[in-house]
């Protein structure tokens, strides 16, 4: 992180991208349950999907 001066005490775990070792952060600073808000939007996507083709096909009869 920017401005940080000494290094965290414990063992923690890392992210860590292997193409790229610099882009790493650690797990405590990382979001909670990304899958389930991955999840979320991609239903939250396919209802708005079905709602607009729903809609069109309404429209059109």
């Amino acid at each position: 992180m920017a401005g940080l001066t000494t290094l965290p005490s414990g063992s923690q775990e890392i992210v860590y991208d292997p193409e790229n070792p610099k882009r790493s952060e650690f797990v405590s600073h990382m979001p909670e349950n990304v899958s389930g808000r991955r999840t979320l939007l991609i239903v939250l996507l396919v209802v708005a999907l079905v709602s607009f083709i729903l809609g069109c096909i309404g429209a059109a009869i």
